[in-house]
């Protein structure tokens, strides 16, 4: 049963969008869901095989694999960390490769980390399984699997999510993420944002959803319904992924081959003569070098979200020339004693540090005698 199971795995990727044409994705969600268990399953049996009786594992030379450049991650400043478990453990899962008519290298449809990790390594060979290429499917079924491996970070999330919407409608990223927004914002004033909630959390009740949100047009129906067959939820979309597609390109950069957090990237983003604050303030030249500035420093600090935010902040006010001198808050908690409310030891106690204390001052600041 197994290897049965096993030969199904390359038709449910390529079968992913059989139930509509090619341009929807009404059942997508049940079958991704569906696909990453046979993946488990695959990978489970790769991994306690002793013998290639259940898959067919193939030793393939480096030089004739190739990158899919429309690959949806673009990430892979983490590529050490697989080269370290190459070099640890071994290669415990293949790649998985397909065959396009007319290419002379094999295409890369899963697993471009190991295949980098493997050329840093200098290694020769690389193992590798086979499907089928479908060139209906096969973009699609490259953005969907992509979509569900959790180290995807949130900028090629949405340019992935962007992608699959693009392929009913032909909008540019910031239309779709503006006009989402706009929707959104609708639906809340309707007091109707819970419907679209729930539209992205129980696939059984779609139809229900759909009949109590009352879509606009079609454009805003096609890009929520796009949202949810891919698993996401349309609000934490909006609110999470595309603002992301604002960022300017050093920005992104800078998540992509640095990992920079893309909360602290959001912050750094602001620092630009077309945000509100700084506009006429600064000039493209300067705020590219500040920003670069601040990446360094909270890479190498390797600064929390928190601390970064406050040295972004910091920057931002220097550059609007409201920096203050710093106030000594030393002993700003004495302020806030209420003498009434102290009992009587506790007044002599107090009273008692500040005759210490005004001898201190008196001598310079110095403990003991001269």
């Amino acid at each position: 049963m197994a290897k049965k199971r096993t030969s199904s795995y390359a038709s449910d990727f390529n079968n992913v969008l059989q139930l509509k044409d090619n341009k929807e994705l009404e059942t997508a969600k049940a079958r991704i869901e569906e696909l990453e268990k046979i993946r488990q399953q695959l990978e489970k049996q790769l991994e306690t095989s002793t013998s290639n009786s259940l898959v067919r594992v193939h030793n393939i030379l480096l030089d004739k694999i190739e990158v899919n450049p429309n690959q949806p991650r673009k990430s892979f400043f983490d590529i050490i960390e697989m080269r370290n478990l190459l070099l640890a453990q071994g290669q415990r899962q293949p790649i998985i490769l397909v065959q396009i008519p007319g290419r002379d290298k094999y295409t890369i449809f899963d697993g471009e980390r190991r295949y980098r990790a493997s050329q840093m390594l200098a290694l020769k060979e690389i193992k590798a399984i086979f499907i089928p290429y479908n060139p209906d499917t096969f973009e699609l079924d490259v953005l969907i699997t992509a979509l569900n491996r959790k180290e995807i970070n949130a900028l090629d999330e949405a340019e992935s999510i962007i992608k699959v919407i693009q392929r009913s409608l032909v909008l540019e990223p910031l239309e779709i993420a503006n006009k989402l927004s706009s929707f959104i914002s609708f639906l809340r004033r309707q007091k109707k944002l819970e419907y679209l909630s729930e539209l992205a959390s129980d696939f059984s009740k779609r139809e229900y959803c759909c009949q109590h949100i009352e879509f606009r047009d079609e454009v805003e129906t096609r890009i929520c319904l796009d949202i949810v067959d891919l698993g996401r939820s349309p609000i934490s979309v909006s609110g999470n992924n595309f603002p992301l597609l604002k960022l300017t390109e050093d920005l992104k950069v800078a998540i992509r081959e640095y990992g920079l957090n893309d909360n602290i990237a959001m912050s750094l983003n602001l620092i630009s003569p077309h945000s509100k604050k700084l506009k006429g303030k600064i000039s493209d030249l300067d705020s590219l070098k500040i920003r670069k500035d601040l990446v360094a420093q909270i890479l190498e600090q390797k600064l929390s979200i928190r601390s970064g935010k406050r040295l972004i902040n910091q920057r931002i006010s220097k550059i609007l020339g409201l920096e203050t001198q710093p106030s000594n808050k030393t002993f700003s908690y004495l302020d806030r004693i209420n003498v009434n409310k102290l009992s009587a030891q506790e007044k002599v106690d107090l009273l008692s540090k500040l005759e210490n204390l005004v001898k201190v001052l008196k001598n310079g600041g110095k403990f003991g005698d001269n």
